[in-house]
């Protein structure tokens, strides 16, 4: 995730530190849509084999929380950091008696299960950090000259994302108000996006109308 730029490929620790010193120029705009474009596109790329690395060790969510306690955070800073070789190397540590388990070497299946839920759990957290501070910054300024890029990003996803289809569909209409209704009405219109999202478009639809 390399393409997801300061301060939003910052851990959950230290993004909101370093948010609040964003002055919310159009220069930190564009790179906070750079980085949700980026962060989007790593979801729906990863999210089956995300899924699929879950359900191949069933106590990736116990070892998230060990990995959060033993210094993870500190061995991988930012969302570039986060590689298999890291992973591995911290697994290679850890002892299995802490989840009742035994071997000698770490098995694959326990490295890629907790290595993609600390990673998928990091990408999460910074997708919705970005999207709230942009949704407050489209918010606070009237007629923003990339409000509609923002909102044509966000349709784009919208349609393809499954996860986070229904909250890209709030923060388009949040943010966009009645700027956001053609999107909208294009989205509840578009056969190939989930049910969810459709329903969601067609509830912002009606709200922004009325408001």
């Amino acid at each position: 995730m390399s393409e997801v730029g300061h301060p939003w490929n910052l851990n959950f620790k230290e993004i909101p530190t370093a948010v609040a010193e964003l002055r919310g120029t159009s220069g930190d705009i564009i790179v906070a849509l750079s980085s949700l474009d980026a962060l989007l596109r790593f979801h729906e790329r990863q999210e089956v084999a995300s899924a699929a690395a879950a359900d191949a060790f069933s106590l990736a969510e116990r070892i998230y929380w060990i990995a959060y306690e033993r210094d993870l955070l500190e061995a991988m800073p930012t969302l570039a950091d986060l590689a298999w070789p890291e992973f591995q190397a911290w697994a290679a540590g850890f002892s299995p008696s802490d989840i009742d388990m035994a071997w000698e070497e770490p098995p694959e299946e326990f490295v890629r299960s907790f290595g993609w839920s600390w990673t998928m759990s990091m990408a999460e957290f910074a997708t919705n950090e970005v999207t709230e501070w942009l949704v407050k910054q489209f918010k606070s300024t009237e007629d923003h000259e990339l409000l509609e890029r923002f909102l044509v990003l966000l349709s784009e996803h919208a349609s393809k994302a499954d996860e986070f289809g229904e909250n890209l569909v709030a923060a388009m209409a949040r943010a966009g108000s009645k700027s956001a209704l053609p999107y909208l009405s294009r989205l509840a219109a578009n056969a190939e996006a989930s049910a969810k999202a459709r329903a969601e478009a067609e509830y912002w639809l009606d709200h922004c109308n009325r408001s």
